[in-house]
């Protein structure tokens, strides 16, 4: 008896052992952290507003845990325990009736200044898979959709004509264009414009429909991955490693941080508007069977036959 009252005890009061680690991808909130880690985050963040002894919360520790592994560079994952005195007021601001619940706080992306949240309650089922597909889906983005001719921009971070793209507004920025076959702009590509999108990099997509724009690049594979740089005219520089947000961050980070051509380590070919041969080598390489880089191609779930997605790739 004394040993079950001892437990009960334990459990009541939530001296319970850690469900997250420093090893887990999983953020720890607190008050301390919680405006830095989530309302001043630039990227999607979901919270996982937890009690240590809910039974729910301990069986989905472990999704939540693949979620952030998954996810990691794309999406902050973060957890908050709602039994610690510290935490509660933080869980009774955002109204937090049941656990686990989960809540995503989306950066509005038209905002330069100022870092302002759109915040949701995700109401899907606790699945590793759909959670997944549901964050991807609400990834935001810098990526200028680049159209060919000379419409005007619709707004700040939509459409672009491919004159306004190269205007004098954008002249002292490295552009970085992705022209790519999917009807879904890559989740990474999302991501990375966000990473980079702060005064750095000028991120933009050609979809294979705008075959004007594809024949002032002469691209003819896809996914294509070009990066022109300030000062150089029409000289465009040719990614040809993987188009995965591991690769990409790599590499973006040497051209924001040179804004000149990175030496041959880094795969760079060139070519020049207008002149040359089609460019046959091009084609950025990807991993075709990677789940994970399926799954962020084209933000869909059917490629993933209900087995966890790994990160060994990202």
């Amino acid at each position: 008896m004394l040993v079950i009252g001892a437990f009960l005890l334990f459990v009541n009061f939530g001296f319970s052992i850690a469900m997250f680690t420093d090893m887990d991808s999983v953020v720890e909130l607190s008050p301390i952290n919680f405006k830095q880690q989530v309302l001043e985050n630039q990227n999607l963040v979901a919270v996982e507003f937890y009690a240590s002894w809910c039974r729910h919360c301990q069986t989905f520790a472990s999704e939540w845990i693949d979620v952030a592994k998954t996810l990691k560079g794309l999406v902050t994952v973060a957890a908050i325990k709602c039994d610690n005195d510290k935490n509660e007021p933080l869980c009774e601001k955002y109204n937090i009736r049941g656990y686990p619940t989960i809540k995503t706080f989306k950066p509005k992306t038209n905002e330069e200044v100022t870092i302002t949240k759109s915040i949701a309650d995700y109401l899907g089922p606790r699945d590793h898979k759909l959670l997944v597909k549901h964050l991807l889906s609400n990834l935001p983005t810098k990526v200028l959709s680049i159209k060919a001719g000379g419409q005007k921009m619709k707004s700040k971070f939509s459409d672009i004509s491919l004159d306004d793209f190269f205007g004098q507004k954008n002249s002292t920025l490295a552009k970085v264009i992705l022209f790519n076959d999917k009807p879904r702009t890559l989740a990474s590509y999302s991501a990375l414009s966000l990473d980079f999108g702060n005064g750095q990099l000028l991120f933009g997509e050609v979809k294979k429909s705008e075959k004007k724009a594809l024949d002032v690049f002469g691209v003819t594979r896809f996914p294509t991955l070009l990066v022109l740089l300030p000062g150089e005219g029409d000289r465009t520089w040719v990614y040809d490693g993987k188009i995965n947000y591991k690769s990409l961050y790599k590499y973006l980070s040497n051209v924001a941080l040179a804004s000149a051509p990175v030496n041959e380590t880094h795969k760079l070919k060139t070519t020049v508007f207008f002149d040359g041969p089609q460019p046959d080598s091009v084609s950025a390489t990807m991993g075709k069977n990677d789940m994970v880089s399926e799954a962020l191609e084209q933000q869909r779930d059917d490629e993933l036959d209900g087995k966890k997605m790994t990160r060994d790739e990202l």
